[in-house]
C-alpha cells in the first residue's frame, strides 16, 4: 500500500511539472517486518513512520509519503523541529468497509449474526464493534490489504469479515461492491486523518516544499489537522483524570 500511494504523488507530481523526474526509494519500516503481533504490543502506528523520518533528516530522500492516521499525535518519534509536513493532498473516502467472505450475507455490523467472526488490525475498530455489538467475536489481523483479503477467501479462514479503509481499498483498485460494503461514520468513527495523505519533507528543504505544494488541498489539511488536535485534547484530559 505504502508504494502505490507514493506511485500515486509521484505520478501527479510529475504531472504538475513537465520535466521533473522522481525516483522511488522503498524503505521497509518495523511496522512493515513485524507483522506476527498487534501494533499496540509494539508502539503503535508510528513504527510504520520512524525509519521514513530518519531517512530524511539522513539526506536519503527529499520527502516521504505517509498515510496521516499513521504519524503520531503526542509522542513523535523523532526531532520534528527539523521537519515539516509540506503538503496534504484532497483526502480519499474516509469510511471503512465490511468485507465478507464468500457465502456470507451480512452486509453491515447490525447484519452481522451473533457469534461472527470479525477480523481488524486496529484497536479503534475492536472497541468500537463490541461496543455495538458485544455477541460478536474480533481477532486480530496483519499484512498487506491484498493479503486480508486472500485470507478472508480462504477454505480454513477463522473469519466470517474483516474490516479495511476504503482508502486504501480504492488506491490499491480492490473495492468490489459486491462483497465490500461501506460503514457509515455513525456506526463506525474513523481514525484521524483517515483518508488523507501528508507529504513530509526537510523543514530547510524550500525548493521540495514549492514543488509538494501543488498537491495541497487547504480544506482536508484543516480537517485533519482539527481531528488530530481533538484526539490530542481528548488524550490529555485522559491522562489528567488518570493522575
Amino acid at each position: 500500500m505504502a508504494r502505490m500511494q507514493s506511485q500515486l504523488i509521484a505520478d501527479e507530481l510529475e504531472k504538475a511539472h513537465p520535466g521533473l523526474q522522481i525516483e522511488m526509494v522503498i524503505i521497509k519500516t518495523t511496522g512493515d517486518e513485524i507483522t506476527d503481533r498487534p501494533l499496540h504490543e509494539l508502539g503503535g502506528k508510528g513504527l510504520f513512520v520512524k525509519e521514513l523520518e530518519l531517512a530524511l533528516l539522513n539526506g536519503e530522500v527529499d520527502f516521504a509519503v505517509h498515510s496521516f492516521k499513521d504519524l503520531p499525535m503526542t509522542m513523535p518519534l523523532m526531532d520534528e523541529s527539523k521537519l515539516a509536513i509540506a503538503a496534504v493532498p484532497k483526502r480519499e473516502d474516509v469510511r471503512d468497509v465490511l468485507i465478507t467472505r464468500p457465502g456470507f450475507t451480512a452486509t453491515s455490523l447490525a447484519t452481522l449474526p451473533a457469534g461472527a467472526t470479525v477480523a481488524t488490525g486496529s484497536l479503534r475498530r475492536r472497541c468500537q464493534i463490541l461496543q455495538r455489538r458485544s455477541d460478536v467475536h474480533v481477532h486480530p489481523i496483519r499484512g498487506n490489504i491484498d493479503t486480508r483479503i486472500r485470507r478472508l477467501h480462504e477454505d480454513e479462514s477463522p473469519s466470517d469479515a474483516v474490516i479495511l479503509a476504503m482508502a486504501g481499498l480504492r488506491r490499491a483498485a480492490l473495492f468490489d461492491a459486491e462483497q465490500m460494503f461501506p460503514i457509515e461514520v455513525q456506526e463506525l468513527l474513523p481514525a484521524a486523518g483517515q483518508g488523507a495523505l501528508a507529504l513530509q519533507c526537510r523543514g530547510d528543504a524550500q525548493e521540495t516544499k514549492k514543488f509538494l505544494s501543488t498537491l495541497h488541498d487547504l480544506q482536508t489539511a484543516q480537517c485533519v489537522e482539527t481531528e488530530r488536535r481533538l484526539v490530542a485534547l481528548q488524550s490529555a484530559a485522559g491522562m489528567a483524570n488518570h493522575r
